[in-house]
């Protein structure tokens, strides 16, 4: 007598939402044959087809350990939005700014500050420009002012959308597993800047009582 194994459905092409590690673009790993809304005939994607398709290599941060607070979306807001109140306005100044409970009021506080500080440093580095040439034409040596303007060049760059900038570090390194060596080199960000960031993300997790 043969043994006949009943195997559960799996659910339609479309209805479970996209994996976390394509990015949440509407990807899936496997898109098999359907058909549209006009009902034309869609081939869809195989796994005989990755033989043929351009792929992309990353290599894996798995030994490294996942923090639970990475897994909520609710608790990498928070972090993400105290790290930066901390980091704009100094916890003295902070502690006397009026206090919001809406993350998003909390995070266009923060866009302003960081827009309205950004004239003073453009300034910070011009004068820091006109003493590096003043210095070069004196003869002197200007390394130490070459890698102070470089760093403060860095900052101003990444300012320009640092909460983008955190969110797609977190994304990229505890949801895609990404090393900061490649997250670096695929978004031209400084691989210590990646590392500093996580550490303080992680501290001030920490201090917020989150695992």
């Amino acid at each position: 007598m043969e043994r006949v194994t009943i195997c559960t459905p799996h659910a339609a092409a479309g209805i479970l939402p996209p994996e976390a590690q394509f990015g949440g673009f509407r990807q899936l790993p496997v898109h098999l044959p359907d058909v549209d809304d006009a009902d034309n005939f869609q081939p869809g994607l195989d796994f005989s087809d990755y033989s043929r398709c351009h792929v992309d290599r990353h290599p894996s941060n798995l030994k490294n350990g996942q923090p639970e607070w990475t897994l909520s979306d609710r608790d990498v807001r928070e972090v993400m939005v105290t790290y930066l109140e901390h980091r704009c306005f100094g916890k003295r100044q902070f502690a006397k700014l009026p206090v919001l409970t809406s993350i998003p009021a909390r995070f266009d506080r923060v866009i302003e500050k960081i827009a309205a500080d950004r004239p003073r440093k453009i300034e910070m580095i011009t004068r820091l420009q006109r003493r590096e040439l003043c210095a070069r034409r004196a003869g002197e040596d200007t390394s130490v002012l070459i890698r102070e303007f470089y760093g403060m060049d860095s900052r101003l760059r990444i300012e320009q959308n640092l909460p983008g900038s955190i969110a797609l570090l977190l994304f990229m390194f505890y949801r895609l597993r990404w090393t900061t060596k490649a997250i670096a080199a695929e978004f031209r960000l400084p691989e210590t800047w990646c590392r500093q960031m996580l550490c303080r993300l992680n501290r001030t997790a920490k201090s917020l009582g989150l695992k």
